[in-house]
């Protein structure tokens, strides 16, 4: 046994180039495997735990006014086990900003902010903000900030006593149409109590409360509606849309951890298939002799096992190393465009590795048992016997003598060759043909995310800015009227709830000039206050058709919870958020007065001068330019880049070793017709000609075939990245086609320069003598 360890050995040093070939595969997806997982398991795990420490409300709701006494009442349900209140209002800083300012008590316990630096507010005149504002605005501790509350104009003053996270604002943002956070232009503060108290003349108008375990959370809910009038709306935990959110984004990169990987180690297993194939049957005869002496089948199999167990021990520890030290940067830079992490606490991934060798090395081992099986069940003296030639079949170019007799003599020989190795070509070209179809659809997702935000703020999305009023009114005011407004529509967003899921519903004017919509045929919908229209997503994700009838349930703070029931008109394309659009007047129809939140604008010529106008009109909070938002858009899908880049890489990385293992393997196996042709006086260039024409006919041949399952492979990985709120374009950009060509035949040609130094090596007396 000794003695075949010692030879195994020596046959890998000698095919050292296809040996780390493999090994760079598995590195590959085992990089994608633990690095995903390992900073999935470090987010999952850091926020969760963040969650607890800051003791997330189960539930939270919103009220008209609390008492103190209210809250009491809530504390004697059943199943609670804390409740504590809170007041939370609408405000605008002196600078413009948005504020969202809450009420924290001396003994809060449930949303518990965490101190970065400062102290909690001590008195009525001081505040907390935000880290993420303060960075981004250079706000020191002890500077003043003065903030109107909803439609007030009084001015209240406070000293910023410190900066704070919290796991309820993981992620927040002041427009829930747009997902992508502004920190520079919107915070959250904290006061203490007192203010409310004595500023306001309001104790609370949100209840926090923390549930027991097993509790039915819409039983509840439906129990504090009944007992109290002043009942606005409620969200569960899982709805909150930062908890959402994020569980929503760690999902997409827990599929990623899955699908890369499987591909990866299943093209590395074909690698080791083809590689353990052709080595075994080289040693046919060594393999005869050794069965002759008495060494056992199960001896020689394991000997060969050292190949995929050694190449999956490299592969383990590079893709480790690998996956580690890259994957977490990238993604936390990725998802920091939209989250406010806490400190990490990194996890375990010594286990990852475990499962990733012991999966490549199952993949490797089933490769090589499969490559011994044939000639182990030889008997020896059979075997100690040369093969006898291929029984060589003409092609269908061969029989067509029209063709095969233009065809000059070195293109032959590859058509020749091809056809006496058919299954190791259709072996290497399925690696190269999912490699292919990986990095077409990899840059496809690239163009995906640029087509997504050209084609929301520009075909859907036609108006300039967006003016959000103070508070929500049902006069419809004159803002036509404005200088350099070319037109102005009325918007609203109510949160809805359908079939126990919550969704946004987006209220516009019937004959609105600033939100088109359209269908999956590219063709524009003419609103109607008949119905609604749903998101073709979100329809797919709820079996949802045109016609159909929905009870949808608005759960607006602005009116008392009501349940319509309205028809589905049709069905429009939606990129970056999922849900329903209606009308003003389809609401009216049901009874319900929608107040208008905020106005949609075109200007005439000059936005900026339309956006100080609005600026220094009293009826309006804040004032957003469209094209800031689609700026913001394009920094958030930026940060893919990163991650696009890596598939990209690992594709490349992949057409490398397919073509390095098979052109290795075609020039160990003609070492004795180039050494003839070097003694016949051919040049070493036309000599690496013949093998190279065939890597690039090779790719070529199989780039065609990756072309074709490009689009099914761009769905599968769209369907993984994507987010709830989040869909793809169904069509692939086609110069993503001819990038990935060009990427793929670079890779080739690199590789065949690699490749020159074997055939210069070969020794031609030594090859000529080699069946002697």
């Amino acid at each position: 046994m000794k003695f075949l360890i010692k030879k195994f050995r020596k046959d890998i040093l000698e095919n050292i180039g296809q040996f780390i070939a493999i090994s760079l595969v598995i590195s590959v997806g085992i990089a994608f495997f633990v690095g995903l997982t390992y900073s999935y398991n470090t987010i999952d795990k850091s926020i969760n735990d963040y969650y607890d420490e800051t003791n997330l409300a189960d539930v939270s709701v919103s009220f008209t006014e609390l008492e103190r006494e209210d809250i009491d009442a809530i504390q004697e349900f059943n199943d609670v086990e804390e409740v504590q209140g809170r007041a939370i209002f609408e405000g605008r800083l002196s600078s413009d900003d948005t504020i969202t300012l809450q009420s924290q008590s001396d003994n809060q316990s449930i949303n518990i902010p965490t101190i970065l630096k400062g102290d909690y507010p001590e008195n009525s005149d001081q505040i907390i903000l935000d880290s993420e504002y303060v960075n981004n605005n250079g706000i020191k501790i002890g500077d003043k900030i003065s903030l109107t509350i909803g439609n007030e104009k009084i001015d209240y003053e406070f000293t910023v006593s410190g900066v704070f996270q919290s796991g309820e604002y993981v992620y927040y943002t002041d427009d829930n149409t747009i997902p992508v956070p502004n920190h520079n232009s919107y915070t959250v503060g904290i006061v203490d109590e007192d203010f409310f108290i004595e500023e306001i003349g309001i104790n609370y108008n949100q209840a926090l409360i923390k549930l027991s375990e097993g509790t039915n959370d819409s039983e509840f809910i439906n129990q504090v509606e009944t007992e109290f009038s002043t009942f606005l709306q409620s969200t569960v935990q899982e709805q909150e849309v930062g908890y959402e959110m994020v569980s929503s984004k760690l999902e997409t990169v827990n599929n990623l951890s899955i699908i890369l990987p499987i591909i990866f180690i299943a093209l590395a297993a074909v690698i080791t298939s083809i590689s353990m194939t052709r080595q075994i049957e080289n040693q046919r005869e060594q393999i005869s002799v050794m069965r002759a002496f008495g060494i056992s089948n199960v001896e020689i199999s394991v000997s060969f096992l050292q190949y995929p167990l050694f190449s999956a021990i490299i592969g383990t520890i590079v893709g480790t190393t690998i996956g580690v030290l890259l994957f977490p940067k990238i993604l936390i830079s990725t998802l920091s465009v939209l989250f406010v992490f806490p400190t990490l606490n990194t996890t375990s991934y010594i286990h990852l590795s475990i499962i990733g060798f012991l999966v490549a090395l199952a993949a490797g081992a089933i490769a090589t048992r499969l490559a011994c099986r044939k000639i182990l069940k030889e008997i020896p003296a059979q075997g100690m016997r040369p093969l006898p030639p291929k029984k060589a079949k003409k092609s269908i170019v061969e029989r067509n003598q029209f063709i095969w007799g233009r065809i000059p003599y070195a293109y032959r020989m590859i058509f020749r060759n091809i056809s006496m190795n058919k299954k190791r070509f259709w072996l290497s070209s399925i690696g190269i043909i999912f490699c292919v179809s990986i990095m077409i659809a990899s840059i496809g997702i690239k163009y995906a995310f640029e087509d997504i935000v050209d084609t929301e703020f520009d075909s859907f999305r036609s108006y300039d800015i967006t003016a959000t009023l103070n508070e929500p009114s049902l006069e419809e005011g004159d803002f036509e009227d404005l200088d350099n407004a070319k037109t102005a529509d009325l918007f609203s967003t109510s949160p809805v709830s359908y079939d126990n899921e919550n969704a946004g519903l987006n209220i516009v004017n019937e004959d609105t000039e600033s939100n088109h919509l359209y269908n999956a045929n590219g063709e524009k919908i003419t609103l109607s206050d008949k119905g609604i229209y749903v998101s073709e997503k979100f329809a797919e994700d709820h079996g949802i058709e045109k016609g159909d009838m929905l009870e949808l349930v608005l759960n607006s703070p602005v009116i008392e919870n009501k349940s319509i029931d309205v028809e589905v008109i049709d069905k429009y394309v939606s990129y970056t958020t999922q849900g329903f659009y209606g009308t003003f007047e389809l609401l009216k129809n049901h009874d319900v007065d929608y107040p208008i939140m905020s106005i949609q604008l075109t200007a005439n010529s000059d936005e900026d001068t339309l956006k100080e106008t609005l600026e220094d009109d009293s009826q309006i909070s804040h004032v957003t330019i469209k094209e800031t938002q689609k700026n913001e858009y394009l920094n958030a899908s930026s940060s893919m880049d990163s991650l696009v880049l890596i598939m990209i890489g690992a594709s490349i990385i992949l057409v490398f070793t397919v073509i390095y293992n098979i052109s290795s393997i075609n020039i160990f196996e003609k070492r004795r017709d180039i050494a003839t042709k070097k003694v016949l006086g051919l040049t070493l260039k036309e000599i690496k000609r013949v093998i190279f024409v065939e890597n690039v006919f090779l790719v070529l041949f199989s780039s065609l075939f990756g072309i074709l399952i490009s689009y099914p492979m761009y769905v599968i990985l769209c369907e993984f990245i994507a987010s709830d709120e989040m869909s793809f374009p169904h069509s692939l950009n086609l110069m993503s086609i001819p990038i990935a060509l060009l990427l793929t035949l670079v890779s080739t040609f690199i590789t065949n320069a690699f490749l020159k130094r074997k055939i210069k090596k070969i020794d031609m007396v030594e090859s000529l003598k080699g069946v002697e």
